[in-house]
């Protein structure tokens, strides 16, 4: 199974996608660059943040595994609780005062990627505004999987 989580720094991608690799027994990947050149077209896989943008799409489609997911899970939240996390982890040293930056100015919008993405494969939006738990659980119903 090849799933990749995307949102924006802030919304949980990179810790539900490492959650979800260990539920799997997986890999997670989180480089375009990294499937392309340590990845087999087969292996199943959780893509952290790919594709996060059209070249990174578009990336992956000319590369020589396509578009092969089979599900992509959208975390969407606010601006608000975004900048909180990342202040946190910039408080907790788990990432650097440039990756606070980043958040609060304006990114670009994952729109364009999701409907380009929703042409071919499921992508589910989920709100992760809300507990890890919460956003784990609605993963794993998304994608038929239980909690055992």
């Amino acid at each position: 199974m090849r799933i990749a989580v995307i949102g924006q720094p802030g919304s949980g991608a990179t810790t539900l996608a490492r959650v979800l690799a260990v539920r799997l027994g997986v890999r997670a990947i989180d480089e375009v660059d990294e499937l392309r050149t340590h990845a087999t077209p087969a292996e199943n896989v959780v893509l952290d943040g790919i594709p996060g943008s059209l070249p990174d799409l578009k990336e992956l489609e000319d590369g020589p595994y396509g578009v092969a997911l089979d599900h992509v899970l959208h975390l969407h939240v606010g601006l608000d609780v975004r900048a909180l996390r990342i202040a946190r982890q910039v408080v907790a040293g788990s990432t650097g005062p440039e990756e606070e930056r980043r958040v609060v100015r304006t990114l670009p919008d994952l729109d364009d990627v999701v409907e380009r993405l929703a042409a071919t494969v499921p992508v589910t939006r989920i709100d992760a505004s809300r507990s890890r738990t919460e956003v784990l659980t609605d993963a794993l119903d998304t994608l038929g999987l239980t909690w055992g």
